[in-house]
């Protein structure tokens, strides 16, 4: 049985969930850890809110991202190279360049 997404005491009920956010600009949230497609990157969250707060109205909230940059590719191609040439017995030209923006 899957562990509750969910838990209340008497003075607070805490949700746990996820965002999935889509390259395309799409997103969903999701009560158990999502699959991803390729676009998507998911953020676990953890709303622990007072049970006094459904006593009033309405709820509002706003949730920020640094953008720290992606991090950048670090990869020996002569070392990847060398081990496909040991492995293989052929040479095998080898190039990393920037992937295409959807």
């Amino acid at each position: 049985m899957p562990k509750s997404s969910t838990h209340k005491t008497t003075t607070q009920i805490t949700y746990d969930f996820w965002l999935v956010f889509s390259g395309d600009g799409s997103m969903k949230m999701a009560r158990g850890e999502p699959d991803l497609g390729r676009n998507q990157r998911a953020m676990a969250m953890k709303a622990v809110l007072p049970t006094s707060l459904f006593k009033t109205p309405s709820l509002t909230g706003s949730i920020t991202v640094a953008d720290n940059g992606a991090v950048a590719l670090k990869a020996d191609v002569k070392a990847a190279s060398e081990a496909l040439k040991l492995a293989l017995g052929v040479d095998i030209d080898l190039r990393i360049s920037e992937s295409p923006t959807p």
